[in-house]
């Protein structure tokens, strides 16, 4: 863990005010997960909800972008342009030119036609972090020592 994210969660910690003391019966076994792997309870104030359709779960993030007042911080493994992607790209790029700050991270190889594409540049003109994680490079693997 990176010494900045160890340090926020000891202060997160310390802000007992703000966790959830009781859980309905869906969220329970998920904030027992989160603790056992963050070592924090779930934080008051959050909703917890089940889609099963992709257009449902891209749809919910338009809708959580549009809302958004401060951050976004997004996370992904694949993005592949097209479709709804497009419209999410869209509403973060929103999103940013009226003044929040959006960072998104996503994987070199899950994201490589992505990454390919305009919207990196369109994205990072509009204001948003764009991060290529794990980077994927087959000439490393040829100029790299073995032994």
């Amino acid at each position: 863990m990176w010494p900045s994210t160890a340090k926020w969660l000891n202060d997160l910690k310390a802000c007992k005010h703000i966790f959830a003391e009781e859980n309905s019966s869906v969220a329970a076994p998920l904030f027992k997960l989160c603790e056992r792997r963050q070592g924090i309870a779930g934080v008051k104030g959050n909703q917890l909800q089940l889609m099963t359709e992709s257009d449902d779960v891209m749809q919910a993030l338009i809708r959580d972008i549009q809302l958004a007042r401060h951050n976004i911080e997004m996370v992904f493994y694949i993005w592949q342009p097209g479709g709804m992607a497009d419209q999410v790209a869209e509403s973060l790029m929103a999103a940013a030119r009226r003044g929040i700050h959006c960072r998104l991270m996503l994987d070199s190889a899950g994201s490589v036609a992505f990454f390919r594409s305009p919207w990196p540049e369109l994205m990072r003109n509009a204001g948003i972090e764009v991060v290529e994680a794990l980077k994927v490079n087959l000439m490393r693997v040829f100029l790299r020592r073995m032994d």
